[in-house]
């Protein structure tokens, strides 16, 4: 009974996955939906719904669901799936339903998040500019959901900017224990040629942030400036700032990318150096190495 139960689970698992199951992808996300709207239809309002994206408002509370979290729990173990739809149900309920103060493990939990002009935000959201095109916002961090810190928050919680933006970076600075990184065979010299974030745990752009960035990264490309691609929220791709031909090739499949997301963000590619974040250009780029072969 234990090795059928075991091949039942494996291959729901390879449906799930690939589409096919009548518990595909889009059947949790109308679980999902069904639950929340029966749940909150007469206190609350959606005002942002792309189809994998949901963001509902409740009095002064605002707060955005996103599904990848709750589905990879369902591929992993479809016959919870119940019980996963009503966890991230009562997760939703429990933020909308916040009295507006900031919980008391608030410190520990605020992260930094980009954000792009095209994200539905709170009016009164504490943020601060990154680029032309970028600012940073700060959430509090939730298991499926996250909670946008607004100006009113910083009088409940007697702080200010600076200390809510110095303990976002420390905790997006720890959350780097956690990463998924994936990369393809390295250069004959050792180095690697690119390196993609694969978290998916709503920060994975956000992590040009983390205050040791550069040199957590730069010298697995020998110690050169980055390039970064963040064209989604969940997407974070790096190259040496050297390679400006792989640079132009991923500037295109950015656009594309973010053109096709649910969760778009950066078009433009960022240069990272050990002191800045800046939008990265072809006239900025670093020359190649002399004697390195593409």
């Amino acid at each position: 009974m234990v090795a059928v139960a075991g091949i039942i689970t494996l291959a729901m698992r390879w449906l799930l996955l690939r589409g096919l199951s009548p518990m595909s992808r889009q059947a949790v996300r109308q679980l999902f939906m069904e639950r929340v709207i029966a749940a909150t239809a007469d206190s609350c309002q959606l005002i942002h719904d792309d189809g994998q994206t949901l963001t509902m408002q409740c009095g002064p509370s605002t707060c955005t669901i996103h599904f990848e979290a709750l589905y990879r729990c369902c591929v992993e173990a479809p016959y919870r799936t119940l019980l996963f739809v009503r966890e991230a149900v009562q997760a939703l309920q429990a933020a909308l339903q916040d009295t507006g103060r900031l919980p008391a493990d608030w410190e520990d939990r605020v992260m930094p998040l980009l954000i792009a002009g095209e994200l539905p935000v709170p009016s009164d959201l504490l943020q601060q500019p990154l680029t032309d095109t970028l600012r940073v916002g700060y959430v509090l961090d939730g298991e499926e959901a996250f909670r946008w810190i607004v100006q009113a928050d910083l009088q409940d919680a007697n702080t200010d900017a600076a200390r809510v933006h110095a303990l976002a970076l420390r905790n997006i600075e720890r959350s780097c224990s956690g990463l998924v990184i994936e990369a393809p065979p390295p250069q004959a010299d050792g180095h690697d040629r690119l390196l993609r974030f694969d978290t998916r745990d709503g920060l994975d752009a956000a992590r040009v942030l983390v205050p040791s960035f550069y040199r957590r990264f730069a010298p697995r490309f020998g110690d050169a400036d980055l390039v970064v691609a963040i064209p989604t929220r969940d997407t974070l791709i790096a190259i040496p700032a050297t390679d400006q031909a792989q640079a132009s090739f991923l500037q295109w499949r950015a656009d594309t990318e973010r053109r096709h997301s649910p969760h778009p963000l950066a078009a433009q590619l960022l240069h990272i150096s050990e002191d800045d974040i800046k939008e990265w250009t072809s006239e900025t780029a670093e020359p190649a190495a002399e004697g390195v072969i593409d």
